[in-house]
């Protein structure tokens, strides 16, 4: 966690945070990844270290953009491969 929170951007450290969630408890489905539980946005920014709103906007933004959206039934996340290979690296020296 504590390199997660050390990440230069906010921005980063929601990426890590959302891709390490997944590589840890998630799965892959097809061309996606799914995370079988959400965190609300204040958990997010309690552990992370800023503010509810930042998470929010960019939890947003990353939606519009495709890479992110919440399950059919909306109990889960549903993470692209984009997101994930982005932080590939990251969160294979944190797993293994």
């Amino acid at each position: 966690m504590n390199m997660i929170v050390t990440s230069k951007s906010t921005s980063l450290r929601i990426e890590r945070l959302i891709c390490t969630l997944t590589s840890r408890f998630g799965f892959r489905r097809k061309e996606e990844y799914f995370l079988p539980f959400l965190l609300s946005h204040e958990k997010i920014s309690n552990l992370l270290g800023c503010t509810r709103s930042t998470v929010t906007r960019y939890m947003l933004a990353l939606r519009e953009h495709g890479i992110l959206d919440l399950s059919a039934n909306g109990e889960g996340l549903i993470v692209s491969e984009e997101l994930m290979n982005r932080h590939n690296r990251f969160c294979g020296q944190l797993i293994d």
